[in-house]
C-alpha cells in the first residue's frame, strides 16, 4: 500500500503530458504511484510514458488495445491501485508542487471520504495562468466549512453547483469501492455522475481552498470545445444521475434541485452547440 495512487486515463496528449507527468513526478508527497492508462493513442504519448517510466519506477503504464474512454479506464484503475486514497489527472492538466502533500494531510486528519482543493484555469492559447471564477474557487460552500466537515445535507441547496470534476478531489479508495461509485461507460461528460454519486454518498467532505491545479481550456481537442453531437450524452448524464439518486432513495428529496440543475445546464450547452445540431438537440430535450 502506498499514501495515493495518481490515475492518469490517456489519449493523445503527446504536447501536453511532459507537463503533467513532470508535475506529478516531483510531488513533494513521495509515496505515490502512477497509473497511467493509455486509451489506445495514435501519436508519441505511450513513448513518453514509457520515457519517464524508465526513470520513475513509480509509474505503471496499462494499454488498452480500444479506447474506453476516460469512465472505464478510470474504474480499472481504481480496482488494481494500491493506494489508501484516490486522485485523478487528465494528461493535459498539471497540478502544483504540494498538491498531494497538502490535500492527504487533511483528509488524513479529518478522517474524509473525499477532500475538495480550489484550482486556477490555464489557458492554452496564451499560457497564461487565469484565475478562475467561483465555481473553481468552492465559492457556493460556507467559509465555516473550511475547519470542519460536513456531508451534502450541509449545501443541499447548492449541491448541483458544486464543482463535477474529479481532479480537484482525492477519494479514500475504501470508500468507492464500498459505495459503488463509478464513472459510467461509453458515454461523454461521465464526470458529472461519478462526482455527484460520490457528494451524496460520502458521509465526511473536506476542503481545502488551495489553489492546486491548473485546468487547461482553450484546447481545440478538448471534448467541450468540439461542440457538436458528442453534447446529446448530456442527455444521458442527466438520466443517469436522476437514476443514482432514485437508487439511494434522495430522488424525491432532491428532485426540485435536480430539475432545476438539469434545465439550466442543458439550456447553456444548447446555447453552446454549434448551429447544424441545435435542432436534434432541441428535440432530445
Amino acid at each position: 500500500m502506498c499514501n495515493v495512487s495518481v490515475i492518469i486515463p490517456i489519449y493523445n496528449v503527446e504536447k501536453y503530458l511532459k507537463r503533467c507527468l513532470d508535475s506529478v513526478v516531483n510531488q513533494t508527497l513521495k509515496d505515490i504511484e502512477i497509473i497511467c492508462f493509455d486509451n489506445n493513442s495514435t501519436d508519441n504519448t505511450v513513448q513518453i510514458i514509457e520515457q519517464f517510466a524508465q526513470d520513475d519506477k513509480r509509474i505503471v503504464l496499462h494499454k488498452s488495445q480500444v479506447n474506453l474512454k476516460q469512465g472505464l479506464a478510470r474504474n480499472h484503475c481504481v480496482l488494481i491501485a494500491k493506494g489508501k486514497y484516490i486522485f485523478f489527472i487528465d494528461g493535459d492538466d498539471y497540478m502544483a508542487p504540494d498538491c498531494l502533500e497538502k490535500m492527504y494531510e487533511k483528509i488524513e486528519h479529518d478522517g474524509s471520504d473525499i477532500i475538495i482543493c480550489t484550482w486556477n484555469q490555464f489557458d492554452d492559447e496564451t499560457g497564461k495562468i487565469l484565475e478562475g471564477h467561483s465555481y473553481a474557487k468552492l465559492a457556493q460552500i460556507p467559509q465555516e466549512f473550511d475547519e470542519k466537515t460536513f456531508s451534502w445535507r450541509d449545501i443541499k441547496e447548492t449541491v448541483f453547483w458544486q464543482t463535477s470534476v474529479p481532479w480537484d478531489k482525492i477519494y479514500k479508495k475504501d470508500f468507492l469501492i464500498t459505495k459503488n461509485v463509478e464513472f459510467p461507460g461509453g458515454i461523454f461528460f461521465e464526470d458529472n455522475v461519478f462526482v455527484y454519486d460520490a457528494l451524496f454518498k460520502a458521509e465526511k467532505i473536506s476542503i481545502l481552498r488551495k489553489d492546486l491545479m491548473f485546468y487547461r481550456v482553450n484546447r481545440n481537442a478538448a471534448v467541450t470545445n468540439t461542440r457538436n453531437e458528442t453534447f446529446f450524452d448530456y442527455l444521458k448524464i442527466f438520466n443517469l444521475i436522476g437514476e443514482n439518486l432514485k437508487k439511494i432513495n434522495l430522488y424525491d428529496e432532491m428532485k426540485y434541485y435536480y430539475l432545476d440543475y438539469k434545465i439550466i445546464t442543458l439550456y447553456w450547452w444548447f446555447m453552446k452547440i454549434k448551429l447544424p445540431y441545435k435542432k436534434r438537440f432541441f428535440e432530445l430535450i
